[in-house]
This record gives structure tokens, C-alpha cells and sequence, in this order.
């Protein structure tokens, strides 16, 4: 990075010693997505970082209804974000700090056939809560 910088209270921040030109700010936060912008040295940056989403479920076996222990979650959402998740012991899973939009999801576990799904995560009514709940995927043995 060129510069990095935090915000105050009121969420400004002030770059210096910025060369002229386009620049790409890059925004993060602990409690948001990501959000990359373009941006002009020397000229005010009004930059909106959306509420999150987020998705909650669980993984089961088709044949046996089981909960899938050892399960990934892989999504690909909006402009290329991606997120990761693995399946607890009870086979649930949780995708937070997503970006409101389209989302490609796949589950994938050992021995068993991958499957993805197209899932709409809008933002969230509060922050750091899921805004899709009880997403589920039902796999097929290999």
C-alpha cells in the first residue's frame, strides 16, 4: 500500500503524501465486507460500505439424512469476494461479513458429490447477524 489510514469517529480520514493520479482505496473493517474504489489524489472520496449478510446452515447426506461433519463452503459473491466456512462436528456452518448481492455457494466433504447453489444474501437487519438462515445442502455419495 501506498498509505493507510483509520478513520475517526464520524468515519473520515485524511491520505497524505498521495501521488497524482487515479488511486484504488481499499476499505476494511472487522465488521464488513471489503470495498475497493477508485479514487483521485487531492480530490474528497465519499466512500459507502454496505450492512452485511450472511448465511447460516447445515450439510446432510441425501441417502441417510445425516448431518456431514468435515464439509466445505466455498462462496463467490459479488465482483470476485470469496469466503470460506468448514462444518462443525453437527454439520452447521455460518458465512458472515458478506456482501449484499448474488452468491455463488458450494459444499463439497470427502467421499461425497460437490453441489452449489445461487443465493441472494441481502444485508443485514442487524449487524453481524445472518440475513439467510437455514440454507441447506443435501450431498451425494461419490
Amino acid at each position: 500500500p501506498l498509505a493507510t489510514a483509520t478513520t475517526d469517529a464520524g468515519g473520515h480520514f485524511r491520505m497524505a503524501r498521495l501521488p497524482a493520479g487515479e488511486l484504488r482505496i481499499d476499505v476494511q473493517h472487522p465488521d464488513y465486507p471489503r470495498v475497493r474504489v477508485p479514487a483521485t489524489a487531492g480530490q474528497f472520496a465519499a466512500i459507502t460500505v454496505p450492512v452485511p449478510g450472511g448465511i447460516t446452515g447445515e450439510v446432510r447426506g441425501r441417502t441417510t439424512g445425516a448431518l456431514v461433519a468435515r464439509a466445505r463452503i466455498e462462496a463467490t459473491g459479488p465482483d470476485g469476494a470469496t469466503a470460506v466456512a468448514d462444518t462443525k462436528t453437527g454439520g452447521t456452518f455460518r458465512l458472515l461479513r458478506l456482501a449484499p448481492g448474488s452468491w455463488r455457494i458450494r459444499a463439497s466433504a470427502p467421499k461425497m458429490r460437490a453441489t452449489e447453489q445461487q443465493v441472494e444474501v441481502p444485508a443485514s437487519a442487524t449487524l453481524g447477524e445472518p440475513s439467510v438462515r437455514d440454507l441447506r445442502f443435501d450431498l451425494d455419495p461419490a
